[in-house]
């Protein structure tokens, strides 16, 4: 699975602990019609959230993984098998060892 950063740019997410001043930097999740269903954190520089987002191009559902490294959040290539298909939850593990559940329905 690989990252890409995004501008600075989007809806701003809030936060605790060591993010600075108590707030996410603003970040774009793509288009307007994303959802994030969880967020699992190992520490401040180790962030996980899934959900899902619209194709635009299908307009179906699919599965959608983001990664906070301390500095920026990045989209990562997260497989979406066809259909409707989104991620519920997520859990990190250690920092090479994350799960995620998630649902798929046929269109």
């Amino acid at each position: 699975m690989k990252g890409r950063p995004y501008p600075e740019r989007g809806p701003e997410r809030k936060g605790t602990g060591t993010v600075p001043n108590g707030h996410w930097p603003r970040t774009p999740s793509g288009p307007r019609y994303n959802a994030l269903s969880d967020v699992s954190a190992r520490s401040a520089n180790d962030v996980w959230a899934v959900g899902t987002r619209l194709n635009q191009r299908s307009f179906a559902d699919q599965a959608f993984t983001e990664h906070w490294d301390g500095t920026a959040w990045k989209v990562v290539d997260t497989p979406s098998p066809g259909g409707n298909a989104a991620l519920y939850s997520v859990s990190a593990i250690s920092a090479h060892d994350i799960w995620a559940v998630g649902g798929l329905s046929e269109r």
